[in-house]
């Protein structure tokens, strides 16, 4: 389960690329497609490095206004999503 605390990064063995505002990642080990757009996909940039969770919710409240705890709960319900499609990992 992710907390906020949690510090996440991409799985490796995906292949990522931006085209036209959506994100395309292709799982190598199972040949899977995923598309991420809008929100998803500035999340998916921040991912470059492992990095925590309060602190992906820190740069989103720079970028979009809204409900601090709002955001957190946006947040974490996305990422629980990316985990159950193996597209992230949690980090020591």
């Amino acid at each position: 389960m992710i907390t906020l605390a949690s510090r996440i990064a991409i799985r490796p063995g995906l292949m990522a690329r931006e085209i036209d505002d959506e994100m395309v990642m292709m799982d190598i080990e199972s040949g899977q497609y995923f598309t991420l757009d809008g929100v998803g996909t500035e999340v998916w940039r921040l991912l470059g490095q492992p990095i925590q969770v309060s602190t992906l919710g820190d740069r989103l409240m720079e970028l979009y206004e809204g409900d601090r705890a709002a955001i957190d709960a946006d947040l974490l319900r996305f990422l629980e999503s990316l985990l159950e499609k193996r597209l992230i990992e949690i980090r020591p």
